[in-house]
């Protein structure tokens, strides 16, 4: 699970989904958190160390349907290769703290996901 406290919540996002994940069945000891990272890009080169370090040999991307082509793209610009991804699907509800605007719906989602994409383009993360 990647991903710091980017809301500023005082608690780390990776923590929040690894207690999602114990609470689906998925034991807490296949779990790693990555618990630094603030963007797309942190949480894939962290989560890239780990990969490396642990000598993971197929690694799956896990990521939200609208975040999946972008997080795609900056995982094969930092090197991954011979990894799966999964796109899922969630009608959710929004974060908190500034991040509420950009969740705010899925349509607020997608235009913050087309800004996200050209700002990785134009400084080269995808």
């Amino acid at each position: 699970m990647s991903t710091g406290d980017n809301q500023g919540l005082g608690v780390p996002n990776s923590k929040v989904m690894k207690e999602y994940a114990v609470k689906l069945g998925i034991p807490s000891q296949f779990i790693i958190e990555e618990d630094k990272s603030r963007n797309t890009f942190e949480n894939l080169s962290y989560t890239n160390e780990i990969i490396k370090e642990e000598h993971f040999k197929q690694p799956t991307l896990v990521t939200l349907d609208l975040y999946t082509r972008r997080a795609v793209a900056t995982a094969k610009k930092l090197g991954w290769k011979d990894f799966y991804w999964v796109s899922v699907f969630s009608e959710g509800e929004p974060a908190y703290g500034w991040k509420w605007i950009q969740t705010y719906s899925r349509l607020t989602i997608l235009f913050y996901e087309l800004a996200a994409m050209a700002y990785s383009k134009i400084i080269g993360w995808a």
